[in-house]
């Protein structure tokens, strides 16, 4: 059941099946060293519930390339485990997987389960093989019992210092590593039904708007998509090339999937563009470098398109608008790798035609709109995996670069300040680094780091989040799977403190508007983890109104 909440079903059964039999490696005494070493190549430091998935996953890679029975019991014998324990691991595998097969509401993740997620699963259902460390190898568990890791184990003799006693297996008495102390379990309840609380910082309320199954979602997005409908609409891109409308109502977030591109999404722009639609179109586009055109109805219904494909160009970035002054009309524009940037705009039969190509060594990562202040051409930033902070215009003899800031290290993300007063942007590099560039009336920037975060930033989002508009505010997530909000008031020092904490690895934030009952944005973060989660201001914050006493 956990498994079912951490997407990691799939790898559970194989543990369960693997844990039912007897150990497959053999260890002949006359052969030790060779099958030690033989074994070694499965083996993973920090579990032997991994080890075990490492030689299922190896034997099944063969399990088609080796067709005949006996060159499938030869790969068994030259990495030293039994043919028939292999076997028999599988067909009980098969008997786990089909009578699961007939619980409608069980599913199997589609993507790989992370370590802690594997680990939360199995410690549910082993809760008194609970066991603390007493010396090297050596553990008491429940009930004052001794002990020992098996000395075929790949922690065994592991010397380092644990605060914690962990986790011990029934059968090997091999240790794993303890869940971490700030984990919170997933909160059991569908988005799509009521509004589903997630445990946030203090002073933050976090909601849940979508379970992708465990399904990556890299990009999220706050526009008005649905025009008869409330409040914004969150866009959500995932890893299996689908794009996810979501909707708000009382609470309740109603996803609307649309794309079956294969691939990873990650472009997303909403602009008017094409002249024989009316209205807006989303762009969307990704790792195969098909362009999607999606057009919303009032009925609620999105039609989408293709309208231009790159072979052999992944699309990372979208901007859509009227952008480049030498093209009549809108247009999209496409930051891709390998080979630089493309500018679309609609051509014959409704297909879209490429304009201009730039073959530009930047890698974007990202990309926004300055805010126009007069009659120059549109000024466009890119952040770039190479380093740069770049101003991007075009004039007559097409794309002009400008690099603004430069960094001894991958640049991940950028966010606009908004409001009156000076352009403000913020910046975020691969090694925690946050910047600060002002833009100066003479047109020039000046940067200043302003915050030394985790390793892995990969979001950042400039908006109002606290309740006094005059602090100045903008949040940070990536690999630690942390939302980290920095502020300064008027005239002070920058602070840190901790939004959120996602279980899994961050990759992309947003600021929203989705929430009236407060005078601060939200933030949609999401990431490795497969859900997207809104976090917000309680009610009333920023405002001198009656609220609920709950808070929510």
């Amino acid at each position: 059941l956990q498994s079912q909440a951490e997407h990691a079903t799939r790898e559970l059964l194989i543990i369960a099946a693997g844990l039912s039999i007897q150990d497959p490696r053999e260890r002949p005494m006359e052969q030790k060293d060779a099958a030690a070493a033989a074994h070694k190549r499965f083996s993973d430091p920090r579990s032997d519930y991994l080890t075990l998935l490492n030689i299922w996953n190896a034997f099944h890679e063969q399990w088609e390339k080796l067709r005949t029975q006996g060159q499938r019991r030869k790969f068994c014998k030259a990495h030293f485990l039994s043919y028939n324990r292999m076997v028999e691991w599988q067909d009980l595998h098969g008997q786990l997987e089909g009578a699961l097969g007939d619980v409608a509401t069980v599913k199997l993740n589609e993507s790989n389960a992370s370590y802690d997620a594997i680990h939360r699963s199995i410690l549910t259902g082993l809760l008194g093989h609970v066991a603390r460390r007493e010396e090297r190898n050596i553990y008491k568990g429940t009930g004052n019992r001794p002990l020992a890791i098996f000395p075929g184990s790949g922690l065994f003799d592991r010397n380092e210092k644990q605060k914690k006693g962990p986790p011990v297996a029934a059968k090997s008495a091999t240790p794993m590593e303890a869940p971490p102390e700030d984990w919170t379990p997933i909160p059991a309840g569908d988005p799509t039904k009521t509004e589903v609380s997630f445990p946030a910082g203090a002073g933050w309320q976090g909601t849940l708007v979508l379970d992708n199954a465990g399904v990556g979602v890299w990009t999220v997005r706050s526009w008005k998509v649905l025009d008869p409908l409330g409040c914004d609409e969150i866009i959500g891109l995932d890893d299996k090339g689908r794009c996810h409308v979501l909707t708000s109502y009382s609470g309740k977030w109603t996803p609307i999937t649309c794309l079956r591109d294969g691939k990873w999404l990650g472009g997303v722009d909403q602009a008017d563009v094409d002249p024989a639609v009316p209205g807006h179109e989303l762009y969307v586009a990704g790792e195969k470098g098909n362009l999607y055109q999606i057009v919303a109805h009032p009925e609620g219904v999105l039609d989408e398109r293709l309208v231009a494909s790159l072979p052999g160009q992944a699309i990372n970035i979208l901007l859509a608008g009227d952008l480049v002054p030498s093209n009549p009309g809108a247009e999209v524009l496409a930051f891709t790798w390998p080979d630089g940037l493309y500018v679309l705009a609609p051509g014959k039969g409704g297909r879209f035609e490429v304009k201009l190509k730039d073959l530009t060594t930047e890698r974007v990562r990202d990309a926004l709109v300055l805010p126009r202040d007069g009659d120059g051409p549109p000024e466009i930033v890119t952040i770039s995996r190479n380093g740069h902070l770049s101003l991007l215009r075009f004039g007559p003899n097409g794309a002009e670069w400008t690099v603004l800031h430069e960094a001894a290290m991958g640049m991940g993300r950028v966010s606009l300040r908004r409001g009156p007063g000076p352009v403000v942007l913020y910046t975020c590099a691969d090694d925690g680094r946050v910047f600060r560039h002002e833009r100066r009336p003479d047109r020039t920037f000046v940067t200043e780091t302003i915050y030394l975060g985790p390793q892995g930033a990969r979001g950042v989002a400039a908006g109002r989040f606290d309740a006094d508009p005059t602090i100045e505010t903008v949040a940070v997530f990536g690999y630690s799977g942390r939302v980290e909000l920095l502020s300064r008031p008027a005239g002070g020092r920058w602070a840190v403190s901790t939004a959120f904490h996602d279980r899994e690895k961050g990759h992309w934030l947003s600021v929203a508007e989705v929430d009236g009952r407060n005078a601060t944005d939200e933030l949609v973060c999401s990431g490795f983890g497969g859900r997207i989660v809104l976090l917000s201001r309680p009610p009333g914050t920023g405002l001198d109104v009656l609220t609920a006493p709950d808070g929510r």
